[in-house]
């Protein structure tokens, strides 16, 4: 079962014949298995100067799912925020977190930054705690035909696993 509800500052006037499509630092899909500096084909909308998603799940867990994340119960009852809001006509700072109500556990937290630095850009993704807790930082080319062009520095979870 859920329910989300979404608020939006106003929209300011953007410029369409550009024809890129934007995306907002909270919207990007950010995965264990995925480094999120590599999602750099896609843009910041500055046109809305803040954004809140707010969403609550109730689910029932499969006995697998239960085992691997370690919870003494098969239920899940979450309560999610999103948002993110622009600083100045370039910085946008975007949040991801929530909190499980009957496992008593906080969910994925993710702070993210953003800085429109002309042809280039810059991000900074930081989880401050939980498994995968850590930081990512990137500057790069905007432009998609130099998107290897990039300076990256990470410290997360897959540098501290021991076998």
């Amino acid at each position: 079962m859920n329910l989300s509800w979404e608020f939006n500052g106003k929209k300011a006037e953007s410029n369409t014949k550009s024809g890129k499509t934007t995306v907002s630092p909270t919207e990007m899909k950010y995965s264990p298995f995925v480094n999120p500096n590599e999602i750099l084909g896609n843009y910041v909308d500055f046109s809305i100067p803040w954004s809140l998603n707010l969403g609550f799940t109730y689910s029932r867990l499969s006995s697998f799912v239960v085992a691997i994340a370690g919870y003494q119960t098969n239920q899940s009852a979450v309560l999610n925020a999103k948002g993110d809001i622009n600083l100045t006509p370039k910085w946008k700072i975007g949040f991801t977190s929530g909190y499980d109500f009957i496992n008593h556990d906080y969910t994925y937290t993710s702070i993210d930054f953003y800085r429109d630095l002309h042809c280039w850009e810059m991000r900074m993704n930081w989880i401050p705690f939980g498994t995968r807790q850590g930081w990512n930082f990137t500057i790069a080319v905007k432009a998609s035909m130099l998107q290897d062009l990039k300076y990256e520095l990470r410290n997360d979870y897959r540098n501290r696993i021991t076998y």
